[in-house]
């Protein structure tokens, strides 16, 4: 649960650099106070590779454990983890 609305950011983008979206995830998660996953898709490959960043009380890693099936390449703790998924997964 992340509050009132138990909403989380989910932002993903062709072109956006793997190296800073953890950063952004950051950001965001500080500005709005809910967990956030920022993605960065590479057109070449069709591959998303992503950051996120969660808050007290929501365990991230335990949560996007549900999502195996589509995630080939994950790793984390419960406040932080990166992804890797393939860009037909991931829904806007």
């Amino acid at each position: 649960e992340t509050g009132d609305d138990q909403s989380a950011i989910v932002v993903a983008k062709a072109g956006w650099n793997p190296g800073v979206v953890g950063i952004v995830a950051s950001k965001l998660t500080d500005t709005f106070s809910r967990p956030a996953i920022v993605l960065g898709i590479d057109e070449e490959t069709q591959m998303a590779k992503g950051s996120a960043r969660s808050i007290p009380g929501f365990d991230l890693f335990f949560h996007l454990s549900k999502c195996r099936d589509i995630l080939p390449h994950f790793g984390g703790h419960p406040m932080a983890a990166g992804m890797t998924l393939r860009a037909d997964d991931v829904h806007l």
